[in-house]
This record gives C-alpha cells, structure tokens and sequence, in this order.
C-alpha cells in the first residue's frame, strides 16, 4: 500500500512493490542511496509492504509524485493512485 497521507492508503504489497523498484533509482539519484528518506522507504516496504508519503515535505512530495506520474507502473491502480496525490494539498 501507498500511504499518502494519514488514513489515505491506495494500492496492495505487490504495486508498492512495483511502484518502488520503478523510481527507486530516481529516489536514490535525489536523496542518497544511504539517506534516511531511501533508508525508510526500503524499510517500510520490506518489512510492512507500504510506502508512507505522509511525512515528506511539499517539495519531496512532488519530486516522488512526478517519478509516480513518470513511471512505467499497471496503468490502472497508477491512474488511481494519481487521483490520490493530486487531492493531497502538497501536490502542485
């Protein structure tokens, strides 16, 4: 699941799976390999299959929702899953 803000959830274990392991190398590129942002997304979605959104800050957020919006991802739960962020006030 994609936790994009508190209570705001979307998606399964596998496209938090997939949605990861599509823009990680884009998340990496930007925060760090070893940064605590990579560090806590590998952790959440290995040991709890989600990925929080909802502590990132409003630049963060839009840097992850736009690898989200650019990824090759199951068109379907992606379409949904955009839906989610664009109502997240941080979205712009």
């Amino acid at each position: 699941m994609i936790m994009i803000s508190k209570g705001n959830g979307f998606g399964t274990k596998s496209f938090a799976n997939q949605v990861l392991a599509s823009i990680r190398p884009s998340l990496i590129e930007r925060f760090g390999k070893d940064s605590e942002i990579m560090q806590d997304f590998d952790n959440e979605e290995r040991f709890f299959g989600f990925i929080a959104l909802q502590d990132l800050s409003k630049d963060d957020f839009n840097f992850v929702a736009q690898q989200i919006i650019n990824a090759n991802l199951d068109e379907k739960p992606k379409i949904g899953l955009i839906e989610k962020i664009k109502a997240d006030p941080r979205f712009a």
